[in-house]
């Protein structure tokens, strides 16, 4: 009887056991030490899918054609166009400013006077095959993007697709083409011209300097304002200056409130030109006062000045 007794006791002391065991907790890891404020994510063992490694209090921006990607400290540039480009040295107030907010611009020009791409499209495709640029910024001659919109066309993809080949970032740029009697801005054939640009720039995923239509905008803030030179239709320093400030505008994100200490500009409105290119840029495009692309070639007989 006895022996039955501790037989009983030691089966119940086993029973007893194995039931604590079945709902004790399964051990966990540690918790990893984070940083202050940073919370834990899904881990792998989770089943969720982990989200992508990142630096604490860093977002991700999703990539957009208006903007240049993340450039390094010095950038490499070949400008092909003609006197749109050289006249009053745009490249250079362009790497004068660049410098100005901790950017090195190195630059190279192919801008014969007149020139039309198909007549300089050899030359830079050499260019682009000797010495890698970072960028090649792409100027046709005046009309040729709206009476000659097929050949301008066919000769930017073929500029782009090169460029592409050699690890270069093509952009189109568009100046401020032409202007009326007054000196004020030709909106009818800025608007035809930039409908060419716009129409390159999505066909070749390129980015693209909007300055002809940038000064148009800064003429309706400041009618007083001297763009063009009379006779050619060149941009005067101030047109040259605007230019530049769009460009590190549209490229860099910048927003021109200094004026270089090289004095690219020594007119007494660079800052409001630094700050017209800025609304340009990063303006809301419904507005009344920032003029639209177009989407057709307008027509039209009004006497312009062209290169």
């Amino acid at each position: 009887m006895k022996f039955k007794k501790i037989l009983a006791f030691c089966l119940g002391l086993v029973l007893t056991l194995a039931t604590g065991c079945a709902v004790l907790p399964s051990p966990t890891a540690p918790a990893p030490t984070l940083a202050p404020g940073q919370t834990q994510g899904p881990t792998e063992a989770s089943g969720q899918a982990l989200a992508p490694t990142q630096a604490p209090g860093k977002t991700r921006e999703p990539p957009t054609v208006t903007r240049a990607p993340e450039y390094s400290q010095t950038l490499s540039f070949l400008f092909v166009g003609n006197s749109f480009t050289y006249v009053c040295n745009v490249p250079k107030q362009f790497a004068g400013l660049a410098h100005l907010y901790g950017v090195e611009v190195i630059f190279d020009m192919i801008c014969p006077g007149g020139a039309t791409l198909d007549k300089t499209r050899a030359q830079v495709i050499e260019a682009l095959g000797a010495t890698h640029y970072d960028y090649l910024v792409i100027q046709d001659a005046g009309g040729r993007p709206v009476y000659g919109t097929r050949y301008f066309l066919n000769d930017v993809k073929k500029l782009c697709e090169e460029a592409r080949a050699q690890g270069t970032i093509p952009v189109l740029y568009s100046p401020g083409f032409a202007h009326l009697a007054d000196n004020s801005p030709d909106r009818e054939y800025q608007t035809a011209a930039t409908a060419a640009h716009c129409q390159a720039a999505q066909e070749n995923d390129a980015l693209l300097i909007n300055a002809g239509d940038a000064w148009v905008y800064a003429h309706q803030k400041m009618p007083d304002l001297l763009l063009y030179e009379d006779e050619t239709g060149h941009a005067t320093p101030a047109g040259a200056y605007l230019t530049a400030c769009v460009a590190v505008s549209t490229l860099f994100g910048f927003h021109v409130k200094d004026i270089p200490a090289q004095k690219l500009y020594h007119g007494s409105i660079a800052l409001e030109l630094g700050q017209a290119a800025w609304e340009f840029v990063t303006y809301d495009q419904t507005h009344d006062d920032v003029p639209e692309s177009a989407v057709t070639v307008a027509d039209g007989d009004n006497q312009r000045v062209n290169d």
